[in-house]
């Protein structure tokens, strides 16, 4: 068995077996996104945390972020009260946040509240992360939530809706959500990849242009909105103004 088979069937074997994904998405059908949509909330201790998730457009707007981040209460983030399987919601919604409060004004705050920071910190630690981080799976690959979940196409932005926006508007959720489309789109490239490095090691000509024909066809995915912006058609703004509407940063420090 080649590596990249071993590697792909331990990895999904793990995950099943735990319950969870927290060290990394892989599957067949999803390729590098989650087998199962972001959960939509946390358990009922952590409701603060939620409430304020779901204010923080509001929040950002009338730049209240961090007096309503400072009033949050001190919560525990140890199995008993955050099971494994909430743990990826807790750090996108808490990396976020954080981020926010760094953000929302023109200053740097002299100090991040402590009280979330001790719980980003459990959080990165129970994921084996090395520090606390705004992760690109917390910012894309678990920031969504479905329109839809009948539709066909599933995952198309006109589906999609961020988890947890910061700015609200339309030029963030699309910035975002595309990225999540293109992942989606790409998830059959997982087994292609790896039948065609079975058939080449095997020296099959024809089972190698079969794995290469599973490559996504870019034409079933025609770019869709103007060339001019590059944004899907509802839009507003170029490039350069989703840049300045919405500016992740790589990571909050102390």
């Amino acid at each position: 068995m080649l590596p990249s088979r071993l590697a792909f069937e331990n990895a999904v074997l793990f995950n099943q077996k735990h319950g969870h994904e927290n060290l990394g998405f892989v599957s067949a059908q999803w390729g590098f996104l989650p087998v199962k949509p972001p959960l939509l909330a946390l358990p009922d201790y952590f409701k603060a945390w939620d409430v304020i998730a779901a204010d923080l457009p509001s929040l950002f707007r009338t730049l209240q972020v961090r007096r309503a981040v400072d009033a949050l209460p001190y919560l525990n983030v140890d199995e008993h009260h955050l099971p494994a399987e909430y743990l990826l919601r807790a750090s996108s919604l808490v990396s976020i946040l954080l981020h926010a409060y760094v953000r929302v004004e023109a200053s740097a705050p002299a100090t991040l509240p402590s009280h979330l920071m001790q719980a980003w910190e459990g959080i990165s630690q129970r994921l084996d992360r090395p520090a606390p981080i705004l992760s690109y799976v917390d910012l894309i690959l678990y920031n969504w939530k479905l329109r839809d979940p009948q539709a066909s196409p599933l995952m198309l932005v006109e589906n999609l809706d961020l988890l947890f926006p910061t700015v609200g508007n339309e030029e963030e959720r699309v910035f975002y959500l595309t990225q999540l489309e293109i992942a989606a789109a790409c998830a059959p490239l997982m087994l292609a990849v790896i039948h065609a490095q079975e058939a080449a090691s095997r020296d099959d000509v024809p089972a190698l242009g079969d794995g290469l024909d599973r490559r996504p066809d870019a034409r079933s995915h025609p770019p869709r909105g103007r060339p001019d912006h590059g944004c899907h058609s509802g839009c507003r703004g170029g490039p350069l103004r989703r840049t300045r509407t919405h500016r992740p940063t790589r990571r909050v420090h102390r």
